[in-house]
């Protein structure tokens, strides 16, 4: 049985995301499993102690049911480059625990801080968070993202991004790209110039 993680920000005692981590582990347990009950997050939270101070980490591993559950102190990462790594039959649509082929592209990262992921010529993510790119009046996420994030879910509906096909030979139309997660809001996310982009 294949293993599934929901990693939830926590900051100052209280939940990030909370809605669209269950819609996304609800649909993961449906196509993956057939179960169509829930597990509801929000109870499961309640009922524990949530770290008051500071951004923390709530790692949920499930399959059929909540397996294990660990908090730990947020620390996020320096990323100021990234180098292209094309992954055409990578795939990676629900957030497994199990991340082996993510693991051996970002060992190619050589000498940048972490990996652009290319499937079939179009952008996806990096090894960690879903990007926008700057094109100088709006922010831009890729489409066709290995992973839909909660965080890109979250921006697209308030329209803070717009989604759209992104290739590789699109980059220098752009002048920034941003890396977030469920852990990085979009006001936190580091900005990396495309020029730190490289093949």
């Amino acid at each position: 049985m294949c293993q599934l993680i929901e990693t939830i920000r926590i900051e100052n005692g209280e939940p990030s995301l909370l809605s669209l981590h269950q819609k996304r582990m609800d649909e993961t347990r449906v196509k993956l499993f057939g179960l169509k009950e829930s597990v509801n997050l929000s109870t499961h939270l309640s009922s524990l102690s949530l770290p008051q101070n500071g951004i923390w980490k709530y790692r949920v591993t499930y399959g059929i049911q909540i397996e294990t559950t660990e908090f730990e102190p947020y620390q996020k990462r320096t990323v100021q480059s990234l180098k292209v790594i094309e992954a055409n039959e990578l795939q990676y649509d629900h957030k497994f625990a199990q991340r082996t082929e993510i693991n051996k592209l970002f060992a190619l990262k050589e000498d940048a801080d972490d990996i652009l992921i290319i499937r079939n010529k179009l952008l996806t993510d990096t090894s960690y968070c879903n990007i926008a790119l700057w094109d100088g009046s709006e922010w831009i996420t890729p489409s066709q993202p290995l992973l839909k994030g909660v965080r890109r879910e979250s921006l697209i509906q308030s329209q803070k991004i717009r989604s759209f096909d992104i290739r590789l030979n699109d980059l220098p139309s752009f002048q920034l790209i941003k890396l977030f997660n469920a852990m990085i809001s979009f006001e936190e996310a580091t900005e990396i110039s495309t020029s730190s982009i490289f093949s």
